[in-house]
């Protein structure tokens, strides 16, 4: 794997439960509720992980 897919990958495993993550604690903030910031979480790395094949497991 070169050097720059693995800073990609990378950027990827952490950009996206961080954002949704954070937007999850904006919302949890917002509405009053506790469960948000965990979909958010778990969401951003699901996306994350989807990203990444799509981009760099297909020819």
């Amino acid at each position: 794997m070169p050097e720059a897919v693995a800073w990609s990958v990378t950027a990827y495993l952490i950009s996206g439960p961080f954002l949704y993550g954070g937007l999850g604690l904006l919302l949890d903030h917002w509405l009053g509720t506790q469960f948000l910031v965990v979909l958010g979480i778990l969401g951003g790395m699901a996306l994350s992980m989807y990203l990444i094949w799509f981009r760099y497991g297909t020819s």
